[in-house]
């Protein structure tokens, strides 16, 4: 695992979601060229940011290092 995607990477696992989803969604990010902050996909397809979680979601991405 890279330090590419990090957000998304946390994202994926706070929601329990499997490692291939997380994966693909990193891959997506990547080919969408996703800011590096970026935590998920929405459904307009433009990416949400880490800065846009409220502070304990953001707390809760922090402590999955």
């Amino acid at each position: 695992m890279t330090d590419e995607y990090i957000w998304v990477r946390r994202w994926g696992r706070l929601l329990g979601s499997m490692s291939y989803y997380i994966e693909e969604q990193v891959r997506l990010a990547r080919l969408e060229k996703a800011p590096p902050d970026a935590i998920f996909r929405r459904d307009d397809h433009s990416w949400a940011t880490v800065d846009e979680v409220v502070p304990l979601t953001r707390e809760a991405l922090e402590r999955l290092a």
